[in-house]
């Protein structure tokens, strides 16, 4: 299959969204420029969901940059500022996005607070999956669980359909085996879900962001996590 492996970290090649219509001046930032983008963000959001004990799921839409042989996606600038003092998590987390009419924020009943920035395309997180099995190092890290996620034939499908595909060079890594017992981890299996929802079981059960990011200039997308610890 055409992801071979994502490396531990899910390699991010930068982050950066724009809206639909950013000029290429706009697009025309650095590497340390999105990765500021998105750690200004992560600054004020990692408190509130480590104090609060709750998880986020992050999509945005954002220009394409190329790396060498490779184009990556890359995350925007948002506008963020500190949060007042808030009674609830979701509260909270507006209040961080108050200025920036280019994100949305819900909290739906399972708990995980949705940030979506621009309008990114969400068709593939539709794609249902049958089945799906880890094998121990997939239960107990998140990097891989999210390539064993996407590295299906149902997957293989949809991007086939919609030409939309992992950014960045095709990585091969070999990893032992993480299993502590009594750390957190996924079930060994999972039956009738979606990807998005899949997703959601990896952001809950390690208690971690998982972000998707998506470059329709070169029908590209990017999953990875962020740990709420250091």
């Amino acid at each position: 299959m055409r992801w071979a492996m994502l490396l531990v970290i899910v390699i991010t090649w930068g982050s950066g969204f724009n809206d639909l219509e950013a000029s290429p001046l706009e697009q025309r930032t650095t590497w340390s420029e999105n990765e500021a983008n998105q750690e200004a963000m992560l600054a004020y959001l990692k408190p509130i969901l480590k104090s609060t004990g709750r998880v986020a799921r992050i999509y945005y839409l954002g220009p394409c940059k190329k790396y060498g042989d490779y184009y990556a996606v890359s995350f925007p600038h948002v506008r963020v500022l500190p949060p007042s003092r808030s009674s609830t998590a979701i509260s909270a987390v507006r209040d961080i996005f108050r200025n920036d009419d280019n994100v949305n924020i819900s909290d739906g009943p399972d708990g995980i607070i949705r940030i979506v920035i621009g309008r990114p395309p969400v068709a593939l997180l539709k794609t249902k999956l049958a089945a799906l099995t880890f094998d121990q190092s997939q239960r107990y890290t998140e990097s891989l669980a999210l390539w064993r996620i996407m590295d299906n034939k149902e997957v293989d499908d949809v991007e086939r359909k919609l030409h939309f595909y992992p950014d960045g060079p095709p990585l091969r890594i070999s990893l032992g085996e993480n299993s502590i017992e009594g750390t957190p981890h996924i079930p060994a299996s999972m039956t009738n879900l979606t990807v998005d929802q899949a997703l959601d079981s990896v952001a809950k059960n390690f208690g971690v962001m998982v972000l998707y990011g998506v470059c329709t200039e070169e029908h590209l997308y990017t999953i990875y996590h962020v740990a709420l610890n250091p």
